[in-house]
């Protein structure tokens, strides 16, 4: 994906959530969209999540400055790199496991994609409306598919956490994109030893690690020790390929 594929997305996206946001306005925060954090175009490792933290849009942040989409694409490409403002608190687990891989977001070897780019009330409060929040993702996760699967240089994806339902029930992440692929042109695959996410960009499928639901343990806690457990297969997976 080329720079200016990437403007034409976003370009695209923007349009699209604006469109849309009078059906799920129930759950909206002050914020704008980011689909992702850091260098996507160059990233072989993508972290995922749900949507964007709505603290992550304190004024002191600075965000409302990103109203031209060249300013909101650098800024987010740059997410991670030095700058006035530090890359939020929430990312300081997906950077430990990172570190475990010999990788970091600043470097650009990895960033974050969320299935949702739209700023929301946190997704497990009692005041979100679940119903509105679920359509919402459900909608949305089309653009985590189509920017997937035009970043063909991607090698590995780390999947962690929950995402609730119309219910209000939680259900892994991993198992909500997973169930959402075939709508998308894509296709999950058992794999071995992981499962894979093939798309038309990525034909012969890119690894999924999947840090599981454990019990009584802090789910933070536990990203890190999956990670650790596994951190030999996924330095493997995710290593630069080599040129001759």
């Amino acid at each position: 994906m080329t720079t200016d594929e990437l403007t034409a997305w976003l370009r695209a996206l923007a349009n699209g959530v604006k469109e849309t946001w009078p059906a799920y306005a129930r759950n909206k925060a002050p914020g704008c969209p980011i689909p992702f954090f850091g260098d996507v175009l160059n990233a072989r490792v993508l972290t995922i999540g749900v949507n964007p933290s709505s603290t992550e849009f304190d004024p002191s942040r600075e965000w409302q400055k990103a109203g031209k989409i060249a300013i909101w694409q650098g800024r987010m490409l740059n997410y991670f790199r030095p700058r006035a403002h530090p890359a939020h608190k929430w990312f300081e687990t997906w950077s430990i496991c990172l570190e475990l891989l010999d990788l970091n977001y600043a470097g650009g070897e990895a960033a974050h994609v969320d299935v949702s780019p739209r700023p929301t009330t946190p997704m497990l409060d009692e005041g979100t409306d679940k119903i509105k929040f679920r359509a919402m993702v459900e909608h949305d996760v089309r653009w985590f598919f189509e920017l997937l699967d035009k970043l063909t240089q991607v090698r590995l994806l780390l999947v962690a956490g929950p995402i609730p339902r119309a219910n209000g029930r939680k259900q892994q992440l991993a198992d909500f994109i997973r169930e959402h692929s075939a709508k998308h042109f894509a296709r999950w695959s058992k794999g071995n030893p992981m499962p894979r996410l093939l798309t038309p960009g990525h034909p012969k499928g890119i690894p999924v690690f999947v840090c599981p639901y454990e019990p009584k343990v802090n789910g933070l806690y536990a990203m890190i020790r999956q990670v650790y457990r596994n951190r030999e297969l996924l330095r493997r997976l995710s290593a630069a390929e080599r040129t001759s």
